[in-house]
């Protein structure tokens, strides 16, 4: 006998139900509500699936907004520190520009293309300091400026 005392209106130690309609302990009928099967059960798991539809696709585009900003956020760091690999080392050595004038790895083009990955187009210039620039990074002097420019192709 299963034991139903911890319904209410079934008095403690009484079996599965209280024979020939008889009263219980209390004075009166058992809860019959809670002795029936629920109805209607198949109608929340429906109301349950049309919520879940309604929510996903504003999920997805909250979840393909985060992992683009991240990808954004990713690609803006590693170019900058591309470019400040690249004008340390050109500052270090201002003739080293290309693998023309040094062989990789010891050139700001190779150092800059390392730190960033493929895809990233390098430039290297050299400017006087009213702003003009230089002809080539042979031509710097003392007090120019050595600039090392990174850009990222996207990708299509």
């Amino acid at each position: 006998m299963f034991d139903r005392s911890f319904l209410p209106g079934w008095p403690a130690g009484a079996g599965d139900a209280p024979k020939g309609g008889t009263l219980s302990q209390t004075g009166r009928e058992p809860d019959r509500n809670l002795m029936t099967p629920r109805r209607g059960r198949g109608r929340s798991r429906g109301q349950s699936l049309v919520e879940f539809a309604l929510v996903l696709p504003v999920f997805l585009v909250l979840l393909g907004t985060a992992i683009d900003a991240g990808r954004m956020f990713f690609s803006y760091v590693a170019i900058t520190n591309g470019a400040r690999e690249g004008a340390v080392y050109g500052g270090m050595n201002p003739d080293c520009d290309t693998a023309a004038a040094c062989p990789n790895p010891n050139n700001v083009t190779y150092r800059v293309t390392q730190e960033t990955g493929a895809g990233v187009t390098v430039t290297v210039a050299c400017f006087a300091p009213n702003g003009t620039p230089r002809g080539s990074l042979a031509a710097c002097t003392e007090g120019d400026t050595y600039r090392s420019a990174s850009s990222e192709r996207s990708p299509s």
